[in-house]
């Protein structure tokens, strides 16, 4: 059985099991899905596959960060729960709002009845949050500090409060 995605944009579908990912995968998937949402977006290609290409990619980081931090990644609803997990760790609503926008991404592939001005204004919010993402994975790669938290003797620290990278990840 193979997603809608899959059958839209010539994707393998992964169908389910993304779990068996890890999170360097799944970042490089979602930089890949960028990519592919931009050539889609700026060659003539759909808009509505672009939308999907950059809701999976943003939540391609939802489950990566998820994984590192050991929350459920397996539904629309955990992936709210992921984000108000980030925000509180940044005591903001940022990423409340960028998953907002990529929902509305998701939703517009299937119904295509987002105006231009808001389906620009939400690839953007949801195209910055997940480079933001996969730019924090890299820092953690190499070494330096992550900036959304990591876990310390089981307690979530903020950023602030994490010991030496790798952090973010946890590499």
């Amino acid at each position: 059985m193979g997603s809608a995605l899959g059958a839209s944009t010539g994707l393998p579908s992964r169908g389910g099991t993304h779990q068996s990912m890890n999170q360097p995968e799944h970042t490089q998937e979602a930089t890949e899905l960028v990519r592919r949402a931009h050539e889609e977006s700026t060659n003539g290609g759909n808009e509505r596959i672009a939308a999907e290409l950059l809701w999976g990619a943003f939540a391609h980081c939802l489950i990566a960060v998820a994984q590192n931090e050991e929350l459920p990644h397996d539904s629309h609803g955990a992936f709210r729960t992921i984000a108000r997990h980030m925000d509180a760790a940044q005591d903001s609503n940022d990423w409340r709002s960028r998953l907002g926008a990529a929902e509305n991404l998701h939703h517009h592939f299937y119904h295509g009845d987002l105006p231009a001005q808001e389906l620009r204004t939400h690839r953007r919010r949801t195209r910055e949050g997940t480079l933001e993402l996969c730019r924090a994975a890299v820092e953690a790669l190499e070494g330096l500090d992550g900036w959304l938290s990591v876990r310390h003797e089981g307690r979530v620290l903020a950023a602030q409060e994490a010991p030496p990278a790798p952090a973010f990840f946890g590499w």
